[in-house]
């Protein structure tokens, strides 16, 4: 029997997946920095920062300190503000870690000067018309020495070049050769990598540098601001929010609503002082004769606190521990109507539906949409869209002061979703009154105005009539950070339990605001009961042990520490349940034409299964990599069947409010014509500047044209005869023409939705166990399982913690064998290749000489630990 490893084991075969020391980068700020593959990015080679001020050329952005891309002409230039330098002097208890000394040894240790080089700012620019990449640089200079008081005095200026006469004019102890020397030698990749290391370490020693030396709440909040521009560490928002709270009390409110990392820090301590207060239940012992729980399962299911995480790992049961919850719960005497469930997906809601009717199961979008279409007659409608209408209408952006912030808060989420909102939140807090008026006129709001007009109006909204005493939530690790506050919030009003359950590892939907570190925040906070579920009831040991080399890598692994075991014992062989092959490609788009030899590699393995009738899973991360897959599939295997699970995408429509907002103006509607025909000629003799480029979207975009016209024909016929009655002005007419355009937009997009949502849960639901090969991305195999997967690796990408997430979900989808097939670029070793041999050694695979006398041994052991 193959060994199962132990901890030490399972450590030093992991450590071949983890890095000796955490290595910071430029591509910590932005991938545009630094190339792929063997394509040099801007910074790699000897780019040197500039020291000559006749050299040194302006910002082609007005305002640099602002994280955004901006566009002109045919240019596109990418703004990164990098500074964490606030304010201009500084008072360190210590030396930073990157100071150069730049006096020599005969100046006494106390009349020494240190310099600190980092960057303020860089901006990419590229010209896509002349195919030309340009970079433009602010430096931050920082003169340290020691004052009166033993503390190191930091003074910071930033500039466009480095001013070497500034610095050395500062002291008769400053040495000019060792400031030329030190110079001279760094290159722009060495200083944005100095300041990348300064963000990831040294956020908690600026923040006392800050308060050491006096600030102001201006100050505070601005410095609040800055960190929503990149990753920060969970431990750095600890120390900011204690420091505000502990030493700067009158500034915690306006960070808090600075930053959402800290308003939620905010939100966990007053959940923390109101917990005596939270509805709980006499627990009962727990009756259950349906299936075999293990007690890690009956731990978590039976939990009387009032705020508890299961952190739950892949497999481990957590459809059945919600599900026996809420049995419990009506064991200890729990009112299931006043108990409320929150999924992720409409389909998980409509599955707790149907086993406890009496819950109030939704979506925590449905749950704030209820509350709000309660209070509001507002259509939900897209960002795009309420954009497009506020710029196309003059009158609104004169009179509602906030109608242009709206429009850059939703700007800013395309760039950073959590600034974004904070932007929204901001407005909502100040000028309440004033968003409302704004999205009563136009009708309109979106999922994100919903939620933070909710969070800011909860105490004097509407609410259902149904009673929440309690609340679960499932999959909470897709959750963004505001849907935590909300729902913290919401708890705190109601003084309801909250049962989170998730798996910060299986983070997959960054792109939808979801963050690991949010659920991350919850598990150190203190306030919730954290309890394990590691015990999986769908893989076997051998595909736990190499899904495990991951897992313990990940980052957001770091506090439940998940390590996953099966739920029965293995007897087959590890490299007969797991393998791995590796595949050096000559370029980064050498996959298509060298994928037919990597499966024709494994065609013995292929053949097996479909021999066996068996199913075989193909899992990868782009969905043009499954069509690869399936015209090579189809090839080797004509007579099998094929099916490709992967949902369909919903593309939002704005045609018609572009219009409105690029050509509107350039419409006038005649008395007695067809104002349809009018508006239908127009739209589409300017089709072009609408965006609409290929024949998908023309034919789109004339299929909208035509259902408008069918529906608003005789409502704009009938108009058009109070026009002509002198009734209404032209103008009256053309607004309600085109809000009629605006309402087609709306209730287009909403039907969109609907439609494609359903189709992609019936594709979801429907039988595939029928078909010999099955073909998904990773992202929608989550929640899934299959007897055999073959993934696709790309070891280029597998360092970051988001492709440690992706490929763990990946591992830990198959039932009974896997297959690993990785690929990188000009690399001659493969980690994964490394650690799968490191375990088939460490598991005594048979085919690697293992002593049966040894496998006895093991045998007995593990009959002894059962």
């Amino acid at each position: 029997m193959p060994i199962i490893l132990n901890e030490n084991e399972q450590t030093g075969i992991a450590s071949i997946f983890a890095q000796k020391k955490k290595i910071i980068s430029p591509q910590f700020f932005s991938k545009s920095l630094t190339g792929a593959g063997k394509k040099r990015g801007i910074l790699n080679g000897a780019f040197f920062p500039c020291i000559d001020r006749a050299k040194a050329v302006r910002p082609p952005v007005p305002y640099p300190y602002k994280k955004v891309t901006v566009t002109t002409g045919t240019s596109t230039f990418e703004v990164m503000p990098l500074s964490l330098y606030i304010q201009d002097r500084l008072e360190y208890d210590e030396l930073p870690g990157n100071a150069e000394c730049i006096s020599p040894d005969t100046v006494p240790e106390d009349q020494k000067y240190y310099l600190s080089l980092t960057m303020d700012y860089i901006i990419l620019g590229t010209d896509f018309e002349n195919k030309y990449k340009s970079i433009y640089c602010s430096y931050d200079t920082g003169i340290i020495c020691k004052n009166e008081y033993g503390k190191y005095e930091m003074a910071v200026t930033s500039s466009l070049f480095i001013d070497i006469d500034f610095i050395t004019a500062q002291s008769p102890n400053i040495d000019v050769n060792m400031v030329n020397e030190y110079v001279n030698k760094l290159t722009v990749y060495d200083l944005v990598q100095t300041t990348a290391e300064l963000w990831d370490e040294g956020i908690p020693q600026i923040m006392n540098a800050m308060l050491e030396t006096g600030t102001d709440e201006d100050i505070i909040v601005t410095f609040c601001q800055t960190l929503n521009n990149y990753s920060v560490n969970l431990t750095d928002y600890k120390y900011i929010y204690n420091s505000i709270r502990q030493r700067y009390p009158q500034a915690l409110e306006a960070a808090a609503n600075a930053n959402l990392n800290i308003l939620l820090n905010v939100k966990l301590e007053k959940l923390e002082n109101i917990k005596p207060d939270i509805a709980t239940f006499k627990p009962v012992p727990w009756k259950n004769s349906d299936i075999n729980f293990s007690p890690e399962q009956i731990t978590a299911v039976t939990s009387p606190e009032p705020c508890c995480i299961v952190q739950a790992g892949a497999g481990t049961g957590k459809s059945t521990v919600i599900n026996s919850r809420l049995k419990y719960l009506q064991q200890s005497g729990v009112d299931l109507k006043t108990v409320t469930v929150l999924s992720f997906t409409n389909a998980a809601a409509n599955h707790i539906k149907e086993i406890a009717p009496a819950v109030r199961s939704q979506t925590i979008a449905s749950m704030i949409h209820d509350i709000y279409s309660a209070n509001y007659a507002h259509n939900l409608s897209t960002p795009d869209t309420i954009i497009n209408v506020l710029q196309a209408n003059d009158d609104i952006m004169e009179q509602n002061p906030v109608a242009q912030n709206v429009i850059k808060a939703f700007e800013k989420m395309k760039e950073n979703t959590n600034s974004g909102l904070v932007a929204l939140s901001n407005i909502a807090g100040s000028r309440f009154a004033e968003l409302v008026n704004l999205l009563d006129t136009i009708r309109q709001t979106t999922l994100e105005l919903e939620s933070i007009i909710c969070y800011h109006a909860a105490d004097r909204l509407i609410e259902p009539a149904s009673f929440c005493r309690h609340i679960i939530m499932d999959e909470v690790q897709d959750n963004s950070i505001f849907e935590f506050i909300y729902i913290i919030n919401y708890v705190i009003k109601h003084k309801a339990s909250l049962y989170l359950v998730g798996d910060c590892s299986q983070t997959l939907y960054e792109f939808r605001a979801s963050n690991p570190k949010a659920l991350n925040c919850l598990e150190m906070s203190g306030v919730f009961e954290c309890m394990q579920l590691q015990t999986n009831y769908r893989s076997n040991q051998n595909i736990l042990d190499f899904a495990n080399l991951i897992l313990s890598n990940i980052e957001a692994n770091q506090y439940a520490k998940i390590r996953l075991h099966a739920n029965d014992f293995n007897t087959r062989p590890f490299a007969e349940d797991v393998k791995v092959t590796y595949n050096d490609l000559p370029g980064a788009r050498k996959l298509k034409e060298h994928m037919p030899g990597m499966l024709l590699e494994i065609k013995e393995w292929l053949d097996k299964k479909v021999c066996n009738n068996e199913q075989v899973t193909f899992l990868a991360y782009r969905r043009s990599d499954l069509k690869i897959f399936e015209d090579i599939i189809r090839m080797m295997f004509p007579q099998a069947s094929f099916i490709n699970i992967v949902p369909a995408k919903n593309y939002q429509q704005t045609f018609f409010s572009k219009y409105i907002r690029l050509m509107g103006n350039d419409y006038t509607h005649k008395a007695g014509n067809d104002a349809t025909v009018e508006i239908m000629r127009h739209i589409l003799g300017n089709k072009e500047k609408i965006g609409v480029y290929n024949d998908n979207a023309d034919a789109a975009l004339k299929k909208s044209v035509s259902e408008w016209m069918t529906r608003n024909k005789d409502g704009l016929a009938a108009k058009d005869l109070i026009l002509q009655n002198g009734v209404i002005t032209v103008k009256d007419f053309t607004d309600y023409a085109f809000q009629t355009l605006i309402e087609y937009e709306i209730e287009k997009n909403a039907l969109k939705l609907r439609l494609t949502s359903m189709r992609n849960q019936q594709k979801k639901e429907q039988d595939i166990s029928r078909y010999n090969f099955v073909a998904s991305t990773i992202h929608s195999a989550k929640g899934l399982e299959f007897d055999n997967v073959i993934l696709l690796y790309n070891e280029h990408d597998s360092d970051t913690e988001e492709a440690k997430r992706m490929y763990y979900v990946g591992l830990t989808r198959a039932r009974q064998s896997e297959y690993i097939l990785a690929y990188n670029v000009h690399k001659q070793t493969s980690k994964i290749k490394a650690a799968y041999e490191a375990i088939c050694v460490s598991k005594c695979a048979p085919d690697i000489n293992c002593d049966p006398k040894d496998t006895d041994i093991i045998e007995n052991e593990m009959g002894e630990t059962a």
